[in-house]
């Protein structure tokens, strides 16, 4: 028998919540804030705040909204998917045609464009991809001068 029955309605009520909103929520523990003090003490208000909702002294929307909390958390991840993006040794050649992370793309109509679009962002080319992947015998162009490279391709 659970001795707080409410904390189960509780628990009930804020999981349909959040699926009506299709909201989802990852609980990840972080062990790296031991040992840094501005860390430590973040850690140390957070769980007071938690502690302070838990005991009902305060509401969570009087500590901060759900679309402030969706904002805030978008900010976050996007700031640290740019760090990585910039930072990373892979997809250099795509950085260069998109170096900011959220960069919004208008795609063709067509897909066999979009396809193509996508290919030159990928710096990849039928041919090449082909070769690399077994299903062709040679990564040398269509018109049999050299290898399929975005540059020969749109240039040729």
């Amino acid at each position: 028998m659970n001795k707080h029955p409410e904390i189960l309605v509780k628990i009930r009520h804020i999981c349909k919540f959040l699926a009506e909103t299709s909201s989802i929520i990852k609980l990840v523990k972080i062990p790296g804030h031991k040992g840094i003090h501005g860390n430590e003490l973040a850690d140390q208000n957070a769980k007071q705040m938690a502690q302070t909702v838990a005991n009902q002294k305060t509401s969570v929307s009087n500590v901060i909204s759900i679309s402030d909390a969706r904002r805030i958390a978008s900010e976050i991840a996007k700031k640290s998917w740019q760090r990585r993006w910039n930072e990373d040794s892979k997809g250099r050649q795509t950085y260069e045609y998109i170096p900011i992370v959220g960069t919004k793309m208008l795609w063709p109509r067509k897909q066999g464009i979009g396809i193509s679009y996508c290919r030159i962002f990928l710096h990849d080319t039928m041919n090449k991809d082909s070769h690399r992947t077994g299903t062709s015998d040679t990564p040398i162009c269509d018109c049999g001068m050299e290898e399929e490279t975005v540059t020969h391709l749109l240039l040729t």
